[in-house]
């Protein structure tokens, strides 16, 4: 079904650079998993003449409008008011706003109320007329109504509220007023060490345009990994579907993450199934590969041991501290950082281990962005392997990227698929770059 959905997020925050706007990405993603796309994203200061502009201007040209920001206690959050004005209709409490509030707080909400409370009021005023969204994690409800013919959802800038609300009422609400059946059907693909223009360049030179019939593509880049999205809106559409997801998973199949939604997720799940247990080792990578496996449910059922160090020199203290075995190993070669691991791996008695660190590190440039060397050691008591990676990232992306490469190549190499292959950010920063 085509729908003109548009996003509007208002805070002079988004516009400054002081917030990084992930709230459209989530709204976005979520639309798109029911066959639903953002037509077009506005982003607006906190002005009341603006807001009120831009409500009359999406209202005359969408069907759908999800805003997001302006709905809080403070001088800046003029939401309420603006849609007030664009209706010609009063603010007036609401009693599900209150409700919502004094279920938070045991306690009412009133004029009287000194302090703390008393601004909370401004949360219970919503334009007359208004159906509430509610609110459960959180104090200021949302609200739904219709301007200039279009339906109008209204958010907090919270995201954890926010999505709440997009889940359990936004969406379930979009599908019953428009009626979109089940018959809308998403698949997710997703993929790990190829970039999302790679994956689209691969896909057009193997799958034809008269394959399609039908079935939407389309893509969702996060940091570790690209989702890859196979969309239908009808079920007679199934068997076309089917085809075109058996020649993705055949053409990424070494690059493809799964079970689970996370590379951590899915390194954790390989190896319950196998029996296997794990040691980590974090030399001065910030314990990034604790840290990813650890967020895991039940993680510790395979993670045994994790070690982490700030240099490969405090490791061999920590090992060995005799000065015989610190002059046979020199400090930052790739065949001593090799030996200081198979070292604590036996020492440890685990099956596996995974260990990082970071090496030749370039100071954080001018724009922001930390260029380095990272080595990854992976495997078992009887076989390591190594690989060297460049990173060049911003500086606040360049540790989780350890972590990143690291559990792929174990994921890797857990499912017997080979560890040499290019890597999509290894050959970005070496073409930036050149060699270190």
């Amino acid at each position: 079904m085509t729908m003109r959905i548009k996003l509007l997020l208002t805070g002079n925050e988004l516009l400054s650079g002081d917030t990084v706007d992930t709230n459209s990405t989530f709204i976005a993603g979520e639309l798109s998993a029911i066959g639903l796309r953002v037509e077009r994203k506005t982003v607006i200061g906190d002005d009341m003449k603006t807001i009120m502009r831009t409500l009359k201007e999406l209202g005359e040209s969408s069907d759908v409008v999800i805003v997001n920001g302006g709905l809080g206690s403070t001088v800046d959050d003029l939401t309420a008011e603006a849609v007030s004005r664009v209706l010609g209709r009063p603010l007036k409490t609401n009693e599900e706003a209150k409700e919502n509030i004094r279920k938070r707080y045991g306690k009412s909400i009133s004029d009287e109320n000194d302090g703390y409370f008393k601004h909370l009021i401004k949360q219970t005023l919503l334009p007359e007329g208004v159906t509430a969204i509610p609110n459960p994690v959180g104090l200021a409800v949302g609200f739904k109504t219709e301007i200039a013919g279009a339906v109008f959802y209204f958010t907090p800038g919270v995201p954890r509220e926010m999505k709440v609300m997009v889940t359990d009422y936004i969406l379930l609400d979009i599908k019953s007023i428009f009626q979109i059946g089940e018959s809308t059907i998403t698949r997710k693909i997703r993929v790990s060490g190829v970039g999302e223009s790679r994956i689209q360049q691969i896909i057009n030179e193997n799958i034809p345009k008269s394959e399609w019939q039908g079935v939407d593509l389309g893509f969702r880049a996060g940091v570790a990994l690209v989702e890859v999205k196979l969309t239908i809106d009808n079920q007679s559409k199934m068997p076309v579907l089917n085809h075109i997801e058996e020649k993705l998973r055949s053409l990424f199949r070494k690059d493809i993450v799964e079970p689970g939604a996370t590379l951590q997720e899915a390194v954790v799940g390989i190896l319950k199934e196998r029996g296997g247990s794990l040691l980590t080792i974090d030399y001065g990578s910030a314990g990034q590969l604790a840290g990813m496996i650890n967020s895991v449910e039940n993680a510790g059922e395979i993670m045994k041991a994790s070690l982490q160090f700030s240099s490969i020199e405090e490791s061999i203290i920590w090992q060995n501290s005799s000065e015989q075995f610190r002059n046979q190993i020199p400090s930052h070669s790739n065949s001593s950082f090799e030996a200081l691991v198979k070292a604590f791996l036996e020492k440890s008695g685990l099956d596996w281990v995974l260990a990082a660190s970071p090496i030749e590190l370039k100071p954080v440039n001018e724009d922001g962005r930390q260029a380095g060397k990272l080595m990854i050691i992976w495997g078992t008591p009887d076989l390591l392997t190594s690989r060297e990676f460049l990173i060049n990232r911003d500086s606040d992306l360049f540790y989780p990227f350890i972590g990143i490469a690291a559990l792929d190549m174990l994921r890797r190499s857990l499912l017997d698929y080979p560890t040499d292959t290019p890597y999509y950010f290894d050959e970005l920063s070496r073409d930036r770059l050149g060699k270190m």
